[in-house]
């Protein structure tokens, strides 16, 4: 499993909140690699928007997975101001117009 912990820089979450937090941080960034392998900017963006579902309340890893790929652009329906492909090296890349977190 791959550790949010890198990614918390502001707040104070449980044990079992970060094995769940990591849990479905791991699960998005492995949904990921069919468009690639995520490049930086996607693991941060990914990891701060499932910090933020968890700050709000969230506890369930799947819907946390879910919700943060979706804020990325990464589901079936496309979503206006996201454009997913992949750069010269095969990295995933989300360019956003905007992204809410």
């Amino acid at each position: 499993m791959t550790s949010i912990i890198p990614f918390i820089s502001n707040g104070v979450f449980e044990p079992a909140d970060i094995n769940m937090m990591s849990d479905a941080y791991s699960k998005a960034i492995e949904n990921i690699h069919g468009f690639g392998r995520p490049n930086r900017i996607v693991r941060e963006i990914i990891a701060a928007r499932i910090i933020k579902l968890t700050q709000g309340g969230e506890r369930d890893p799947d819907r946390l997975c879910e919700r943060a790929l979706t804020a990325c652009g990464f589901n079936s329906a496309p979503v206006a101001g996201i454009r997913i492909g992949a750069d010269s090296v095969g990295d995933a890349v989300v360019v956003p117009l905007q992204i809410r977190l």
